[in-house]
């Protein structure tokens, strides 16, 4: 969870192999954690250099890029997962939470701030993958503050976010959210619901909607099924025209990308997975439509 790294009280905990926070810690340290959040002090929660190694790689790659993607657990899911030295989710907690939240929205404008020093356009991507328990009626926080939290850090951002559905079913109350990028599974017919409508009015804001299509799996170069993905395409752009978008507009807003995690891939999988991406797109472009999905 390279989100919460350098929380203060944060230690791992050897037996059962996970992280937990000290409690007494936290709220020793939580005003000077208030008071760098008050002040924009996003340095503050930098990665130790052993940790952003990912950095000094893209800087040594010789290409500019055309969109650098940073990624960051959202905070209703860290919330969700990490927990005091008693076993208590820090959702729990209304102390411990903010002083997680505050570490957070910190921490998602530092990798923006680094990022961005690489001279591409950035876009951070929120990962949410606990949102929709927040409707669980036995959840420790509601849905319409999983909602707040998660505009609050996107607000902090000075370029554009995304925020990441894969897992969670689509609801209308998501496509109200600050973000740039829905990425959203949809891999059967029925990810879209009955949000048409609502969809639509999200694309014509100017937001962009990324498809997960083609499964992340070591099997996924088989293109066996390439048809099949794009008849599903040609359904949304169907369903989204009906609703008032314009296959122009509709193609030019979609991005496609994987259903499911892929850092789970071996380095040939990977490969594998963007090549299909890639053989979709390009019949998407040259079957469908008028302008480039990117």
């Amino acid at each position: 969870m390279l989100a919460v790294g350098g929380l203060v009280g944060l230690t791992e905990d050897l037996r059962r192999g996970r992280p937990f926070v000290q409690r007494e810690i936290v709220l020793r340290s939580a005003d000077q954690l208030a008071l760098a959040y008050l002040r924009g002090e996003a340095a503050s929660t930098a990665l130790a250099a052993g940790a952003a190694v990912c950095f000094d790689e893209i800087q040594r790659t010789t290409e500019p890029a055309a969109l650098i993607v940073g990624h960051i657990l959202g905070p209703l899911s860290c919330a969700a997962l990490l927990c005091d030295e008693h076993g208590i989710p820090l959702a729990a907690d209304a102390v411990l939470c903010e002083s997680l939240l505050q570490h957070l929205q910190l921490r998602a404008v530092w990798q923006e701030q680094r990022l961005r020093t690489l001279g591409s356009p950035t876009l951070i991507c929120v990962e949410e993958p606990f949102l929709a328990s927040a409707a669980n009626p036995f959840s420790p926080v509601d849905i319409g503050w999983a909602l707040s939290v998660i505009a609050d850090l996107c607000h902090g951002l000075r370029g554009a976010c995304a925020l990441d559905l894969r897992g969670t079913r689509l609801e209308a109350e998501y496509l109200a959210l600050p973000v740039h990028v829905l990425i959203v599974d949809a891999l059967d017919d029925d990810w879209m619901g009955d949000h048409a409508t609502a969809l639509a009015a999200f694309l014509a804001r100017g937001g962009r909607l990324a498809l997960g299509l083609v499964a992340a799996s070591e099997n996924a170069a088989d293109t066996s099924n390439l048809h099949a993905v794009t008849a599903r395409l040609v359904r949304v752009a169907d369903t989204l025209g009906s609703a008032g978008m314009t296959g122009v507009q509709v193609a030019a807003q979609i991005w496609i990308t994987s259903s499911g995690d892929a850092g789970a891939l071996s380095v040939a999988g990977a490969d594998g997975l963007l090549d299909t991406l890639a053989q979709v797109s390009r019949h998407a472009q040259a079957h469908l439509f008028p302008t480039d999905i990117v």
